[in-house]
């Protein structure tokens, strides 16, 4: 044993050792399978800058996204809210 630690120090280390082993492992092993899809190009043929402006050309505008809330009402909430707590609180006397 090494001096100075104590037999459960060392089956943590270990435990941490073989815990990051199979980390870099299962990572690698995606890596490998998934790596073939990304550098072998299986989505055809590569198109020339002519050819991906005259397809961009073709597909027309992107559909637009729907509003969730118009800005005016958002900002204008905002505000009163603003306003309301800057507003030093009314103290009642008794």
């Amino acid at each position: 044993m090494i001096r100075g630690m104590s037999r459960h120090a060392l089956l943590i280390v270990a435990g941490w050792l073989a815990a990051a082993a199979a980390a870099i492992g299962t990572g690698l092993a995606g890596v490998q399978v998934i790596g073939g899809g990304i550098t072998t190009g299986s989505g055809g043929d590569v198109l020339t800058s002519a050819e991906a402006a005259d397809q961009l050309a073709r597909a027309g505008p992107p559909p637009a996204a729907p509003s969730t809330a118009s800005p005016s009402a958002t900002q204008s909430g905002f505000w009163k809210l603003w306003e309301k707590l800057r507003r030093p609180p009314r103290i009642r006397s008794c």
